[in-house]
């Protein structure tokens, strides 16, 4: 059973309890999104997962997208800086990394700091009021030249150097001179298992693409006109099918949430960060790992991810106000 019902009821005298009523009051938290998993009134432990919007290796980004990366990721700098500074944590489950996984992609980011840095004429923040103004200068830029990489595809050892560069967790470690530890969250059979299930699956849906019978459907609108085509189209639909089941399972949700539940075991508050694409599996998942027990699970979505109303519904009904004013004139 969820308590989250009875959170507001409830005397904070519980440190879990007070420890999530001091996250919603705090600043860097007050506009994002709290979905809470409280398995007991009496927690010991707290699982929190910071959501995030991260960038890729291929395809192509809008300036729009790139900007809700960069936010996000700044974002992220701050809720680190909070757990850092208020709770004394100093160390992060990080997505994408499994026992064994190697370090060097933090020494090259650290490197292209290092650049941007002198490029921009910034000097490391001594408090905590510079430190945000700092993050958004270096990951904007490095965000712009991502960007740039990815239409030009010049250089992929450059493009997915920028990639890994534009994160707020580490950005965070360079800002603190290293001092800040990731530590692995993914089962390395599992992720492995689904990169490669992805990445095979992909590879077909492109050959399926680019097939003749394919390129004829597309010319048609879609429309196939003989048995060969319409094969080609069951094939690729299939195959998208599979696809998006692939993306969607709960495999390294699961493994994820095992690491988890032990390491928690360790500490009263484990923080990690995944991409808010996740949040559906890991709250559908949190009774499963969790339904009582002492641990409670928190997943945060910065407001940079949440869905913007106004567009959504605003822009809209002012559209539609405009043309119910014009049919009155």
């Amino acid at each position: 059973m969820n308590f989250r019902f009875l959170f507001h009821f409830l005397k904070k005298e519980n440190p879990i309890l007070k420890t999530i009523s001091g996250l919603k009051r705090h600043r860097a938290f007050t506009t994002s999104r709290f979905d809470l998993y409280l398995p007991t009134i009496h927690p010991d432990h707290l699982i929190v997962l910071l959501g995030q919007m991260h960038t890729v290796f291929s395809g192509s980004i809008s300036n729009r997208e790139r900007k809700k990366i960069v936010a996000c990721q700044t974002r992220l700098v701050e809720f680190y800086e909070y757990f850092y500074t208020v709770h004394g944590i100093s160390s992060f489950g990080s997505e994408g990394m499994y026992e064994g996984f190697s370090g060097a992609d933090d020494l090259r980011s650290f490197k292209l700091y290092q650049g941007v840095m002198k490029t921009l004429k910034l000097e490391k923040p001594s408090s905590k009021e510079q430190l945000l103004p700092v993050a958004q200068q270096i990951l904007s830029e490095l965000g712009r030249l991502w960007q740039e990489e990815l239409k030009s595809s010049s250089d992929i050892s450059v493009l997915q150097n920028l990639a890994m560069a534009v994160s707020g967790q580490t950005l965070f470690d360079y800002l603190h001179e290293g001092n800040i530890n990731s530590f692995p969250i993914e089962g390395e059979r599992q992720y492995k298992r689904v990169l490669e299930g992805i990445s095979a699956l992909g590879k077909e849906i492109e050959r399926v693409e680019n097939t003749y019978e394919m390129r004829v459907v597309r010319q048609r609108d879609g429309k196939a006109s003989n048995e060969k085509e319409t094969q080609a189209v069951r094939n690729y639909n299939a195959l998208v099918k599979e696809f998006n089941g692939v993306i969607g399972s709960d495999i390294r949700e699961k493994a994820t949430l095992d690491i988890l539940r032990e390491r928690s075991n360790n500490a009263p508050m484990t923080v990690f960060t995944m991409g808010v694409g996740h949040r559906k599996n890991y709250l559908k998942l949190a009774s499963e790992f969790f339904g009582g027990s002492n641990t409670a699970f928190l997943f945060i979505t910065p407001k940079e991810l949440l869905p913007n109303w106004w567009c959504i519904l605003g822009l809209p009904f002012l559209a539609l106000m405009l043309v119910i004013g014009l049919l009155f004139l």
